[in-house]
């Protein structure tokens, strides 16, 4: 149940080097990291803004890049560094326990973040809950262009989520940004 209040012990502190990881704690995806003074934080592991997995993406100076659509969030407070269009979304942060070479976590239930649409894991599918995929307004006009041209939308490619290879500036970027 989210939000319990007791501590799990979750990782090997010696195995948690100057990166991050993500772990499962009471059905919840959270992203574990090694800050620079050495003390480790925890934040909701799927990105508040489309659920993207932050396990995945970079992390340098405490600031979490998500590898879907480059927002960036402090790993301490959950807040995000850089606000793009819909203003300042949060990660909801967890409390931490390193004691007796292991990371201990508790859950946070306080508020309401944009995290918790995407952090719950099913105990039958370990694979986080997101919403369903949602077509970029790109895909939207060619598949519109596509049925205007063969009558048919056939062949067409189903939606991935958007890779980290695309351009800040893209045009498929600045359409997947603007769903929200």
């Amino acid at each position: 149940v989210f939000g319990m209040s007791h501590w799990v012990q979750v990782f090997a502190d010696a195995a948690l080097s100057s990166g991050m990881t993500e772990v499962v704690v009471d059905h919840r995806s959270v992203l574990l990291t090694r800050q620079s003074d050495g003390t480790v934080a925890a934040v909701d592991g799927r990105c508040g803004h489309r659920g993207g997995p932050l396990a995945l993406g970079d992390i340098e100076d405490g600031v979490v890049l998500c590898p879907w659509h480059d927002r960036r969030f402090c790993s301490r407070t959950g807040r995000e560094i850089i606000a793009r269009g819909c203003g300042p979304s949060m990660q909801r942060v967890h409390d931490v326990e390193v004691r007796d070479g292991a990371i201990f976590v508790r859950l946070s239930a306080a508020g309401s973040f944009p995290s918790d649409s995407f952090s719950t894991v099913d105990s039958h599918d370990p694979s986080p809950r997101r919403r369903p995929p949602q077509k970029s307004t790109m895909e939207v006009l060619l598949e519109q262009e596509t049925l205007r041209e063969t009558g048919s939308l056939s062949g067409t490619p189903p939606h991935t989520p958007p890779s980290t290879s695309k351009a800040p500036c893209s045009e498929q970027y600045i359409s997947d940004e603007f769903l929200f």
